[in-house]
This record gives structure tokens, C-alpha cells and sequence, in this order.
């Protein structure tokens, strides 16, 4: 018998406490250690640890926070033998089980560090019943948390407690305590009611989550829920029944079944049925065979639950497929894959989650029948189609009525690059991506427009170090830039009396030619005059001329031709209007002004080149609206700089690619 106890981690420190329960393994029935009871003291002491860190830890920049989670991969990764051992001890999993969620924490916590940068805001603690990502979600996105570890499993809480503040995770930021299920009832209502405690994250059976969400909203709290599940896995006729028995075997009786994500029915088409169940049968041999030890689940409890929605089965007609009801095995804690057929809706199996290495076979004929089978149900986690029709498997995948459905695949699949919830009594919020992240952090809207502008503040410049800094800090940095002091040399407001009104702002101008259509022109062409007179145009300066379409060209965009420019005839623009352009866009040819002959030249050409690529479908063009590019001429009539005209550009549209080449974009509502 071991003498360990479970310490708690509040504000970076250990902490026993007086009372403790023992933990022991479902495996071996051996008590493997001790964990302490948390009482009122330590939830208050938890909870003003993270109060306390609160504003420090949200003020970290992104790179901060990203570093301290990578850090944590690499210990977690480093200290996997010593980890491993936590999760075979307490919940009776296997070395491969194991392994597995080390190696998916891991995932966990890199996927999670390279999305911190694209936070919005944050809360300033949470309290959360379970699993890694329910706590390392909050921290990414600047919140501090108190972990309510299960009494199932507290020394796998504790230690990701421990190697996130091995990583470097400042005091306060996590804190971790656990109690037994005596006094589970009372500590969580004590955290949910706290008035420090801005949001609850539970992971759990639907149960549970109902009280959980019952005292959330007498507080006036929002949660996210992770609960319970009664996946369906439909295999219709035309699917690769090999791939069909694989995928069900795994996902009905991985972890022995005790995943919120399991295979708990499977709804199989009626011409496949049988050759179904065969192959079912074998699979489950290969994987789970007879003749070794029976899978372990956590609790005896469990067992006794699945045996008895077994007997209510087969009592009401169900028909054993493979495994036997009574059998004894070595331990209460253990039991074989069972799988019934004939399940019908009068029997508690068809509704109730069983959470165990059960599962239901059910027969059906239509689309119809199928949907209306896979929906009947309370849950609605995750779900799975084989077919080999990808359109029968989006159809089907349309109509169920859960967080997830997976084709040709079983339903436990959990990847950090795919949002994970569910709907209906599993739960609501969401798990993994900016989807995840944005769970805690909250919207916020700052208005300086009726601020005096000469009142604004001035603003000490921002080091290129900062570029990271806190979004709130991003936000109210761009309300500062827009309130600019009167004394700025690029803009100047009216000055106004002491105690007089402020002055309105001056009317926008509105928008160039908003009433009339805009002609598209691809950057590749010359940037000319469109909707002018072309006699008004005089001769531009050659040597600017040529710096700025050397400038242009560098960006992508090409310019005329100076040989055309400088010719003394041009031919003139045909007199129907080219594709997308109203007549007014063709003008006659005006001998004796080479500025001229040279627009119309480049009117011509951009023409021709309109005229070709709207004859060939399905070409990717980039566009400079009309009135930009008539801007850009008179700018360079009258002399102006060719970095100003570039800078002007690059402020409207922005460089960017088309298929790998990059060019001037200019949006076409002339904005």
C-alpha cells in the first residue's frame, strides 16, 4: 500500500490538507495511493490565487503564453514514463490507451500555442471539473483557472498541473484541487457561485451537466459542456463492409467503451446485415480475443450498469450477437464486448448511454427509416456513414443531428484541428481551434468618436518588440490613432471655445461615381485614364514617367509601351463598347498630343486584353477599378512623385498574389 497523497497546487505551491480518501485501481483492486478533500478554505484560497494573477496573466503577450505551452509539450513529452503510469494506475487503461492520450496532449498543446496570437479578449477565471484541453483553452486565451480534478483520476490532474508550471506558468495562473464524492456536491457549488468565477467548463455525463448548468444559470454564468453520447454508425448497402467492421469494432469498444464519443448503435442496411454482422464478429475476436483478460473499466459500477440494460434487452426480446450476460471474470471491474441485435425503442438500451463495451445493432431499409433511428435520441455527440457514395454520405451527414459525423470512419475521432461539441444533451460550447479559443475570451466595443480630438492623449511610440502585445492593448491603440491631437502635422481639427459644443466632423465626401457602373481592367495592362476628356491631358515629364513604370513593373503591374507614347498616329478604339463597358467608354482618335496617343493606345490594348480573357471561362484575373486608375494619371499630370502615386496605391488595394505573381489590387467599388 502506497503512503503518497495527492498534494494540491494553489498559487504554485503545494498544499496537504487534514482529511483524504484512497484511490484504488480498478485493475488490481490494490489501493494505489491517497488524495486530499478540499473544504471551503482551499476553493476560497484557489480562487484568490487566480483573481490575484488574473490581470498580470492576461496583460502576457501571445509569445509568452506561446512559449510557456510549447515548453510544456517538450517536459510532457520528456517525462512520458513517468506520466504513463498515472493513467494505467487510475483509470485501469493499458499502456497503448496510455500513450495515446499522452501523445494527443502533446498535439494539444502545440496546435494550441500557434493559434494564441489570434485571441480577442479574455475572462478572468474559470472553474473546470476536467480534462487537459478544458484547462489549457482558458489559460491560452489569458484566463486563470481553479481545476476541480476528478476523484477518479487526481494525481493525472495533478501532474498536468505540475508540468504546465515546470514550463514556466506564473503563480496563481492554474490551481488545482480535488475532493472526494461525498463532498464533490458542495465544493462545485461553492466555485460556480463565486463572484470571481466568470465562466464554468464541465466534462462529464449529462446528469451532471444538467445540475452544473442549473447552478450556472441561477448565477447568471455561462458554461461549456462536454456530455454524454449514444453515437450512431450507419453502414449502408453499398459500404466496404471490411472498413465498416474495423472502424465499428474500434469505435464501440476502445477504452472499453468508456468514451463520450463510442459507437453505442450501429444502423445497418438490410441487404448487408448479416454479412455485416459476420465481419463484425471476427474483427471483435482479433481485437478484444476470448481467450485473454477482459477489458477494464473504471468502476465496478459501470459493469453493473451495462448488465443490467443488457437483461431489460433481452428480456423484451433482444437477441444476444456475441458475448455472454453473466459471464465472471477475474474482477468486478471487468467485462467482455457484448453486442445485441433486434434492439427496439420499448427497451432501455435504445436510449439510455451505456457507457460500457456495449453496443446495438438495428436493422433498416431507407434513408428515411435510418436518419429517423440515428436522431432518436436525447444526445447528439458524434456519429459516423460508411458508403462509398460520397454524396449518400453528405446527405446522410446533413440530417444527423450531431456535433460531428465522420464518413467511412468510427466516431471517436478527435483531432485539435477540428472543432469538438455536441448538441442536444451532450452539451454546447466547443472544444480545439480559434472555435475553442474564443470560448474564453469575450467581445468588447470601445467608442472614442465623440472624444474631443485635442483632447486625446499623446501617445509614446510603440517599440517593434510590442507587435505582440495584448489584443485589448491593439484595440485601444486603434481608437488612439483615430482621435488624433490638434497639434498633429498630417491632420488638423478646428479648435473651439472652452465649454462650447464639440464642432460635428466634416461631411465625408462621397464616393467617386457611385451611381455609375464600374469597368474592370486586369493589373497586367496599363494604368491609363477612363471617363475623361483624353484632349486634357497633358504631356507627362519623361524621366518621372520612367521611374514610375519601373516602380509599377517591380510591383507586378505593367505599364504602356513608351514607344507607343511617343508615336504621331494611334489607332482609335472601335466604336462598339468592349465586354462590360458602356459606350461612353469609346472616344476617337486625337492627332497631335502624344500624351493622348498614348492613353488611347492603352484604352485599345486594354480592351483587346478585356475582350480575351472574358472569352476564356474560368481564367483569375486581378482588377484596377476605373476610378483609381484615373486618379493615378491626373496625379501624374500634375507631377506627382512616383513613391507618392506607389504609397497611394498600396494604402487603397495592397500587394498581393494572383496564382504565385504579385500585383496591385485596387477594390472595384472605387473606395
Amino acid at each position: 500500500m502506497s503512503t503518497y497523497t495527492v498534494p494540491f497546487i494553489i498559487n504554485g505551491e503545494e498544499r496537504h490538507v487534514e482529511k483524504s480518501f484512497e484511490l484504488v485501481s480498478p485493475a488490481t483492486g490494490e489501493v494505489i495511493h491517497r488524495c486530499g478533500i478540499a473544504t471551503e478554505k482551499e476553493v476560497l484560497a484557489a480562487i484568490d490565487a487566480a483573481a490575484a494573477a488574473g490581470r498580470q496573466w492576461r496583460n502576457t503577450t501571445p509569445r509568452q503564453r506561446r512559449d510557456i505551452i510549447l515548453r510544456a509539450a517538450e517536459i510532457m513529452n520528456e517525462k512520458r514514463e513517468q506520466l504513463a503510469p498515472h493513467l494505467i494506475n487510475e483509470l485501469g487503461a493499458t499502456r497503448g490507451w496510455a500513450d495515446f492520450n499522452l501523445n494527443t496532449t502533446i498535439d494539444m498543446l502545440k496546435d494550441t500555442a500557434g493559434r494564441i496570437s489570434n485571441l480577442n479578449g479574455v475572462v478572468p477565471t474559470s472553474a473546470d471539473p476536467n480534462r487537459t484541453r478544458s484547462v489549457l483553452l482558458p489559460i491560452a486565451a489569458g484566463c486563470t483557472v481553479v481545476l476541480k480534478g476528478s476523484e477518479k483520476s487526481p494525481r493525472v490532474m495533478h501532474a498536468i498541473t505540475s508540468v504546465l508550471h515546470e514550463a514556466g506558468l506564473p503563480k496563481g495562473v492554474l490551481n488545482f484541487i480535488a475532493t472526494d464524492a461525498a463532498s464533490a456536491p458542495s465544493i462545485t457549488t461553492s466555485l460556480i457561485a463565486h463572484p470571481q468565477v466568470k465562466k464554468i467548463n464541465f466534462t462529464g455525463s449529462s446528469a451532471v451537466g444538467r445540475i452544473i448548468a442549473r447552478i450556472a444559470g441561477e448565477n447568471l454564468k455561462p458554461v461549456v459542456l462536454e456530455l454524454g453520447g449514444k453515437a450512431p454508425a450507419i453502414v449502408w448497402e453499398d459500404a466496404d463492409l471490411d472498413i465498416a467492421a474495423e472502424q465499428c469494432t474500434i469505435g464501440s469498444f476502445l477504452f472499453s467503451g468508456q468514451i463520450c464519443m463510442s459507437t453505442e448503435r450501429i444502423i445497418v442496411h438490410k441487404k448487408i446485415s448479416e454479412a455485416f454482422q459476420k465481419k463484425f464478429v471476427e474483427m471483435i475476436e482479433r481485437m478484444f480475443p476470448s481467450k485473454g483478460d477482459a477489458p477494464v473499466l473504471i468502476a465496478s459500477e459501470a459493469v453493473d450498469k451495462n448488465k443490467t440494460l443488457l437483461k431489460d434487452a433481452t428480456s423484451k426480446g433482444a437477441v444476444l450477437v456475441r458475448g455472454d450476460i453473466d459471464a465472471e471474470e477475474i474482477s468486478k471491474t471487468r467485462m467482455r464486448p457484448i453486442v445485441v441485435s433486434k434492439v427496439t425503442p420499448e427497451m432501455d438500451l435504445y436510449r439510455q448511454e451505456s457507457f460500457g463495451p456495449t453496443v446495438s445493432l438495428i436493422e433498416v431499409e431507407t434513408e428515411e427509416e435510418a436518419l429517423r433511428i440515428a436522431n432518436d435520441t436525447e444526445y447528439g455527440l458524434n456519429s459516423a456513414v460508411f458508403t462509398e457514395n460520397l454524396r449518400t454520405g453528405l446527405r446522410f451527414a446533413k440530417e444527423i443531428e450531431t456535433g460531428a459525423v465522420h464518413i467511412n470512419n468510427m466516431t471517436v475521432h478527435d483531432e485539435m484541428a477540428l472543432p469538438h461539441g455536441g448538441v442536444k444533451a451532450s452539451g454546447f460550447g466547443r472544444f480545439n481551434t480559434l472555435f475553442g479559443l474564443d470560448e474564453w475570451a469575450h467581445l468588447f466595443f470601445a467608442d472614442p468618436s465623440n472624444h474631443p480630438p485635442q483632447a486625446a492623449p499623446q501617445r509614446q511610440k510603440r517599440k517593434a518588440a510590442d507587435t505582440d502585445e495584448h489584443p485589448y492593448v491593439r484595440l485601444h491603440t486603434m481608437g488612439a490613432k483615430a482621435s488624433k491631437p490638434a497639434q498633429s502635422a498630417t491632420r488638423k481639427f478646428p479648435t473651439r471655445a472652452p465649454g462650447s459644443a464639440v464642432p460635428p466632423p466634416p461631411p465625408r465626401a462621397p464616393p467617386a461615381r457611385a451611381s455609375r457602373p464600374q469597368a474592370s481592367f486586369t493589373k497586367d495592362d496599363a494604368i491609363t485614364a477612363d471617363g475623361m476628356d483624353p484632349h486634357s491631358i497633358p504631356d507627362p515629364n519623361p524621366n518621372q514617367d520612367a521611374a514610375f513604370s519601373s516602380r509599377l513593373r517591380q510591383m507586378g503591374v505593367a505599364t504602356p509601351n513608351p514607344t507607343l507614347s511617343n508615336s504621331s498616329t494611334a489607332r482609335p478604339f472601335p466604336q462598339q463598347p468592349g465586354p462590360g463597358r458602356p459606350p461612353h467608354h469609346s472616344y476617337p482618335a486625337a492627332p497631335g498630343n502624344n500624351a493622348t496617343l498614348g492613353a488611347l493606345e492603352a484604352r485599345r490594348r486594354l480592351q483587346e486584353r478585356a475582350q480575351a480573357e472574358a472569352e476564356a471561362p474560368g481564367s483569375a484575373r486581378e482588377f484596377l477599378d476605373v476610378g483609381t486608375l484615373r486618379q493615378v494619371l491626373n496625379l501624374r499630370a500634375r507631377g506627382t512623385p512616383a513613391g507618392e502615386i506607389e504609397a497611394r496605391l498600396r494604402l487603397k488595394g495592397g500587394v498581393v498574389g494572383r496564382l504565385g505573381k504579385p500585383g496591385v489590387v485596387v477594390p472595384l467599388n472605387g473606395a
